[in-house]
């Protein structure tokens, strides 16, 4: 079975803290399903890590969105990989598709405040 991913990257920016819940609240919002959450503290910053997941209803795959959440001091960035794809079968996951997914993340996280820090895009 040969399987092709598409993934997106991009770091967003906000020059305040907020509640990571007011993130997750956005994302969910958008038809996302949180699956994952996990924070970590050390004692100048704290981490989180989420696993967001929407189904594609053209094909019923899945397509993830996966963040990590830095809070320092007075500042938050937020670490954003958009994933999904494949071949299974005689389904192909359109890459377009996979790129709607990416763009309600960030649409979601600039809804709050957050800004475009970096762009990179990873096709595998």
């Amino acid at each position: 079975l040969s399987k092709k991913f598409n993934h997106y990257g991009i770091i967003m920016y906000l020059n305040k803290v907020i509640d990571v819940n007011d993130i997750y609240r956005a994302i969910i919002a958008k038809g996302f399903e949180l699956k994952y959450q996990k924070e970590r503290v050390a004692s100048s910053y704290s981490m989180c890590l989420a696993v967001f997941e929407k189904t594609v209803y053209r094909n019923g795959q899945i397509a993830t969105a996966s963040l990590l959440i830095v809070k320092g001091d007075n500042s938050m960035t937020v670490d954003v990989i958009s994933g999904g794809g494949g071949k299974a079968g005689l389904i192909q996951m359109n890459d377009n598709i996979n790129k709607d997914i990416y763009n309600k993340v960030i649409e979601a996280l600039e809804s709050i405040g957050f800004t475009q820090e970096a762009i990179d895009t990873y096709p595998f």
